[in-house]
């Protein structure tokens, strides 16, 4: 692991284990410092999004999978990070609305994500949403938000392995 990233990285897996994210004012964001981040993308040659995958999967592999409170708040992460991307942050105030689309290809997760456009008539800008259609979007936000946690995990596992791999062939040299 490269030396720079490791107080960042251990401060955020710190407070994963002793914030109670459940009852919470607000999200805590597995985001590092811009610095750092610039120093690592350019060395890795790779953008902000896939520095930020990589940075979740570091969180990832610090974690104790057995540890469910720092598991559920890193879940509470995801879905925070999940939900300001297809909702925006403030998704009453920000005009963008996830519309259920259903397609031959998959019925139950297929959705649009659209801004209302601005009127001057305040009663005219907002798309009233039923109470159900919230408890779906909600479901369809938990459904990508697990279906993230497992490609995490799975490359996760699949790092572990390698590594273990690794270590298996520099003994046997």
């Amino acid at each position: 692991m490269f030396d720079p990233i490791k107080p960042a990285l251990g401060a955020i897996v710190l407070s994963l284990k002793e914030t109670n994210l459940s009852k919470r004012a607000q999200s805590l964001r597995m985001v590092p410092p811009a610095d750092l981040m610039e120093t690592v993308r350019q060395k890795l040659k790779i953008n902000k999004k896939q520095f930020l995958r990589c940075w979740e999967i570091l969180i990832f592999l610090s974690l104790d999978s057995q540890d469910h409170k720092s598991m559920d708040n890193f879940r509470a992460c995801i879905y925070d990070r999940m939900k300001g991307e297809i909702l925006g942050s403030a998704s009453g105030t920000n005009r963008k609305r996830l519309l259920q689309m259903p397609t031959s290809f998959n019925k139950e997760a297929s959705f649009a994500v659209y801004w209302t456009q601005e009127i001057e008539d305040e009663d005219e800008q907002t798309v009233e949403q039923q109470p159900e259609d919230l408890k779906t979007q909600e479901q369809q936000l938990n459904e990508l938000v697990d279906i993230q946690i497992e490609e995490i995990a799975g490359v996760a596992k699949n790092v572990t392995s390698r590594c273990k791999d690794k270590m298996t062939e520099l003994v046997v040299q």
